[in-house]
């Protein structure tokens, strides 16, 4: 069963909360973060849920890095938000890593990146974050 809500202790960007809107949306500025980020590939759309497989591939595939995948054999904290979008997934890298200093990739699949800082509309919902469903959480706003 996924979490309807951000479990305690679970790291996080710095953020301040600018308006709550209820019904689990908030309007937030982040600072600058770094995250890992990979393509949503969907391989094939003859398979069943090729939306999930995509998100659970990505998933993977980021899980990888931040559990030593990397020329260091480093963990990294797992970290909120989780952000799909545009064809890709990232998680924020924890731990007080920086995009400069973060451990390389093992996966060719996995590039690590600075993230603006900006303005931005959260909501968080329980289950799978695949693209259908990100549209589908956008829609009710």
């Amino acid at each position: 069963r996924a979490p309807s809500c951000t479990p305690p202790g679970l790291q996080q960007p710095e953020y301040e909360v600018e308006a709550d809107l209820g019904a689990g949306v908030e309007i937030r500025r982040y600072e600058t973060y770094a995250a890992c980020t990979t393509a949503l590939e969907t391989g094939s759309e003859a398979l069943p849920f090729p939306d999930l497989v995509a998100s659970v591939d990505a998933w993977d595939a980021l899980s990888a890095y931040i559990s030593g995948e990397n020329d260091q054999g480093a963990s990294i904290a797992m970290t909120t938000p989780v952000s799909v979008g545009d064809g890709a997934m990232s998680f924020a890298l924890g731990g007080g890593v920086d995009a400069q200093g973060a451990p390389m990739p093992n996966s060719p699949r996995v590039l690590v990146t600075e993230v603006a800082a900006a303005r931005v509309a959260t909501k968080e919902f329980p289950g799978f974050a695949t693209e259908g469903e990100c549209e589908r959480q956008l829609a009710l706003l």
